[in-house]
């Protein structure tokens, strides 16, 4: 049975866990993208990057809240300055740089990926490369508007002005627009997309291809409100540097180069 007495003496780490933070520690708002029909959250997080967050704020000793909402929403409240207000994994920019505080990254995706049905394989097989998949003919794309394409796809892109469309809100559009043929192939992450996929038990129905022409750096981070204090990101960074070794052995193909 706990006692006061009792509870002073346990380590800071003990009482977070057991959510017994002492009186008047911070709680951080730790958020991350909403997506339709995808129940999870700490403990169980479909998505990698989300994983890999989640091993760095246990062990950072942080007392955290985590909350799902949309993608427009985490951004505004990081250009708004909300107190005490994380994003759990976001990828570094110099836009989102100058309005809020990175930490150190932690996950580097950079594969993208071609998604399309599955009676769509064939033309995606029969393709080397992603130029190649670009020249064989009038098939139509979609992607996400406002992404982060990288230096390597953004020339290709441009080679299909007048056959790519941008959806403006999440992969549930996206996807959806596929199935009814409102285009032939669309462009995502590819990790992203088939853990999405694998979340909602599609996939069977969609084939995801990534090309050897497809890679970007995408490093991903802690983004947080300038009103967040430092030390808030210092534990982050503790942490990171901590757990990035079995970061590295749980998501390979996403891991971070070593210093």
């Amino acid at each position: 049975m706990f006692t006061v007495g009792s509870m002073l003496r346990l380590p800071l780490a003990v009482l977070l866990l057991a959510g017994l933070a002492p009186a008047g520690a911070t709680t951080i708002e730790m958020a991350y993208p909403q997506e339709v029909d995808i129940p999870q959250g700490p403990g169980h997080f479909a998505f990698d990057f989300l994983k890999a967050a989640e091993l760095i704020v246990n062990d950072s000793g942080l007392a955290v809240a985590w909350t799902a909402m949309p993608t427009a929403r985490l951004l505004h409240q990081i250009q708004v300055g909300q107190e005490n207000f994380c994003v759990g994994g976001a990828g570094v920019t110099s836009e989102r740089a100058a309005v809020g505080q990175f930490s150190k990254p932690f996950i580097n995706d950079r594969l993208l990926a071609v998604v399309a049905l599955k009676d769509k394989r064939d033309g995606l097989m029969k393709a080397h490369d992603f130029n190649e998949l670009i020249d064989q003919g009038r098939q139509s794309f979609i992607g996400y508007q406002g992404a982060n394409y990288g230096d390597q796809i953004a020339p290709l892109l441009d080679k299909l002005k007048g056959r790519i469309a941008f959806v403006p809100r999440n992969t549930e559009q996206l996807l959806d627009m596929l199935d009814r043929g409102r285009a032939d192939y669309g462009l995502a992450m590819k990790t992203y997309i088939a853990n999405y996929l694998a979340a909602r038990g599609e996939s069977d129905k969609f084939v995801v291809i990534a090309y050897p022409d497809m890679r970007r750096e995408f490093r991903t981070a802690f983004l947080c409100s300038r009103s967040v204090p430092g030390s808030v990101i210092d534990a982050l960074n503790a942490a990171i540097d901590r757990q990035l070794p079995k970061i590295r052995e749980l998501f390979p193909e996403q891991k971070l180069d070593a210093n």
